[in-house]
């Protein structure tokens, strides 16, 4: 199960990032990917290892984030880097019925 999604341009600590697509593809669990909005918008930030923790205690569903196309990538890849340099997470999804991080490749997720 795939869907492609709009991740709105967003400011990380002076650092801007383009909005572009991502493709979603589920790995793991039963929520549907109904519950995830065609466009994200950045909620809040938070702390990697806390949101690693946190998630280790949940029951959860797994969702892979991939640019869309080869025009996206650039955005993706930037994204990617300043999250991990940052040790960051973002919430782009806060509903009474659920909450999505985007977590970027770490070795601890």
């Amino acid at each position: 199960r795939e869907k492609v999604v709009k991740l709105n341009e967003m400011s990380l600590k002076g650092v801007t990032i383009p909005s572009f697509h991502l493709q979603v593809s589920m790995l793991r669990g039963s929520d549907p990917l109904e519950c995830i909005d065609n466009t994200l918008t950045l909620r809040t930030r938070a702390d990697l290892e806390q949101v690693i923790q946190y998630l280790a205690t949940q029951r959860v569903t797994v969702v892979e984030l991939e640019p869309e196309g080869e025009e996206d990538t650039d955005a993706y890849v930037l994204l990617c880097e300043t999250l991990i340099e940052r040790s960051r997470a973002l919430v782009v999804v806060d509903t009474p019925t659920t909450l999505l991080y985007i977590i970027p490749p770490v070795a601890s997720a």
